[in-house]
């Protein structure tokens, strides 16, 4: 019997709840503020003519540059995207590598011209 007395008392103080908060009417909407507008007046006058463009330019020669001979490269002499004439020193080599190489050459020249010279009749 107490349950069911505290289920009643529940349901009526619902129902009484229900009923306060359907009788309050919603407050009006609130309007907004007025927009800003700029004004200016409009004056005849010359104005530059100002165009952008997106390009991309290109050489009107190609020019492969390739190395002759095998080394190591000690300096870079020209300028990145500078002009270089025909002719001009673009890079310096090591020079150990070719000068070793040209002593062996002529030290084999000087062998075979003694070989030469005991062969030969005189």
């Amino acid at each position: 019997m107490r349950t069911m007395l505290n289920w009643r008392s529940a349901a009526g103080l619902l129902a009484v709840l229900l009923v306060a908060a359907c009788g309050k009417e919603k407050p009006a909407a609130v309007a907004p503020p007025p927009a800003e507008v700029a004004v200016m007046t409009v004056a005849l006058r010359d104005v530059p003519l100002v165009y952008d463009f997106v390009g991309q330019t290109e050489s009107s020669q190609q020019v492969e540059i390739r190395a002759r001979v095998n080394g190591f490269l000690d300096k870079r002499v020209y300028t990145e995207g500078a002009v270089v004439k025909a002719g001009q020193t673009l890079f310096v080599m090591d020079r150990k590598p070719f000068e070793a190489t040209l002593q062996a050459a002529e030290a084999e020249l000087a062998q075979q011209q003694a070989r030469l010279s005991t062969l030969a009749p005189t």
